[in-house]
């Protein structure tokens, strides 16, 4: 698509979202990035970035 047709085109799901597409990259690099993890650190670093917003 050129630029100019991603301007005005409509998405006809929400994988046609740009910020979606991004942030299934994001997804799939962090995926990578702690596959080797022992999986106690995998689990621990996954529940600081979801877990609750407070202390």
């Amino acid at each position: 698509m050129l630029t100019t047709e991603l301007k005005t085109a409509k998405a006809q799901c929400f994988e046609d979202l740009i910020v979606w597409q991004k942030a299934h990259q994001a997804v799939l690099y962090i995926y990578k990035l702690t596959k080797n993890f022992p999986s106690d650190e995998r689990y621990n670093w996954f529940r600081k970035c979801v877990g609750p917003p407070y202390p």
